[in-house]
């Protein structure tokens, strides 16, 4: 078990061979959850989909999930309560597009993904599917955000609900009322 505290300096080695050294700030479980990103074994024997370069994290609303992707086009999911990998979500298509920024909405239910493909997946995180895609550009897309859930407008003309902005290559906000129920 690991009794590393808050406070205290946490050192790893890098695949180069270089050591790093940062403060520890997170869950008692975080020094498993680290090992088990930075194994390569590890990681090509559980699956994932982690084998490639990370690009983009997130934790969800309270911090019990952190989601992780990038360059294997595949967002894995991690229980921070406990430091385990708990699943994948991957598009059900051929595509194994770069997945370039995620961000979870307010309630922790749905995930949000951009990749360099142009699309914007909404994730059904609990059912593990892909509920929604996007793909209004080819062009590479750099982040996602939700917008704060709000009884009212954000802006003229934009209505009421969950909605989301996607930004990218193409140089242009593109904000979305996502249609799925949610």
């Amino acid at each position: 078990m690991d009794t590393r505290t808050a406070g205290s300096m946490y050192s790893t080695t890098t695949p180069g061979g270089s050591s790093i050294r940062s403060p520890v700030r997170c869950f008692p479980s975080f020094a498993s959850l680290t090992k088990s990103l930075s194994s390569d074994q590890d990681v090509a024997n559980k699956n994932l989909g982690l084998t490639k370069p990370v690009r983009a994290v997130a934790f969800s609303p309270g911090c019990k999930r952190l989601a992780a992707a990038g360059d294997a086009g595949i967002i894995a999911l991690y229980d921070m309560e406990h430091g385990e990998h708990v699943g994948n979500l991957s598009p059900s298509s051929t595509s194994n597009a770069w997945i370039t920024s995620i961000d979870w909405n307010h309630s922790g239910e749905y995930l949000l993904s951009g990749s360099l493909d142009g699309k914007v997946r909404v994730w059904d995180v609990n059912r593990g599917v892909c509920v929604a895609t996007h793909s209004e550009t080819d062009k590479a897309l750099w982040s996602v955000r939700w917008l704060p859930k709000t009884d009212k407008a954000p802006a003229p003309g934009m209505g009421k609900g969950e909605m989301f902005c996607a930004a990218g290559a193409n140089r242009s906000l593109t904000f979305y009322r996502e249609a799925t129920g949610i």
